[in-house]
């Protein structure tokens, strides 16, 4: 997406990320170095949807465990639910709305509380949780948080919240806990907060549950349309930030 006289060495066009309107109006552009990712992520600004687009191509980088950031170490955002829609936003490329559809859900199961049992209690062992739910996503039996975070070669306590939601990336790219393979796919189909909770719900969380009604659908939704409403202005700079750290990374 190249802006008239914007041109890089040679007379080539520069890489340029512009913020624009769903509309077509360019609210902000940006220079963004030649190594930065392509990508398009759906952000808020005031309740409009815009998109953020980087023309250049990233090149090839070291393959790294399913559902593991591509971006620097260090976790985006102030808020614990901050940092929950961008890390969906940056490291899965989710729109707005999807990412929200994760966090409403992740809201209802353990308040995004990453050492809750289901049956009361708190503790850093997925293991204490005996058959129970346990964790952010209530993997059950709690233990399973364990094996699959092996499974899929996820680093970091288990406990933490960025290992927690690498493991559910990688459980939606590869099999939820639902038996659902590859459901990011389904996900990616949605357009709304409502719509993209539904389909967390169904596909990685209640699976037949969800079908009759049991899993509190409504409330994943409610909160889905909260996070979608507070996030624009960290998404617009987890855009940014992602730009920025692709200049410094090797």
């Amino acid at each position: 997406m190249k802006l008239p006289g914007q041109e890089g060495a040679g007379g080539l066009p520069a890489p340029v990320a512009n913020f624009v309107y769903a509309a077509g109006e360019v609210i902000q552009s940006y220079t963004v170095p030649a190594m930065a990712s392509a990508l398009a992520i759906t952000a808020f600004t005031g309740g409009i949807p815009a998109i953020a687009v980087a023309d250049a191509m990233p090149p090839p980088r070291p393959k790294r465990p399913p559902g593991e950031c591509d971006g620097s170490s260090r976790m985006l955002g102030h808020s614990k639910r901050q940092i929950i829609m961008d890390y969906f936003v940056i490291c899965q490329r989710d729109s707005v709305a999807q990412a929200a559809g994760i966090e409403g859900n992740l809201m209802q199961e353990s308040t995004l509380q990453t050492e809750e049992i289901e049956t009361g209690g708190f503790s850093r062992n997925p293991a204490d949780a005996g058959g129970s739910g346990w964790g952010i996503a209530q993997w059950t039996p709690g233990s399973r948080a364990l094996s699959e975070s092996r499974r899929y070669g996820i680093r970091g306590p288990i406990y933490s919240l960025r290992t927690q939601l690498a493991l559910v990336s990688a459980e939606m790219r590869g099999e939820s806990p639902t038996g659902q393979r590859n459901m990011l796919i389904k996900l990616k189909r949605t357009r709304d907060p409502a719509h993209a909770a539904e389909s967390f719900e169904q596909y990685f969380e209640e699976g037949p549950i969800a079908a009759i009604g049991g899993g509190q659908l409504s409330q994943r939704q409610q909160y889905a349309r909260q996070a979608a409403r507070a996030c624009g202005p960290a998404a617009r700079e987890a855009a940014l930030n992602i730009y920025r750290n692709s200049a410094s990374s090797p």
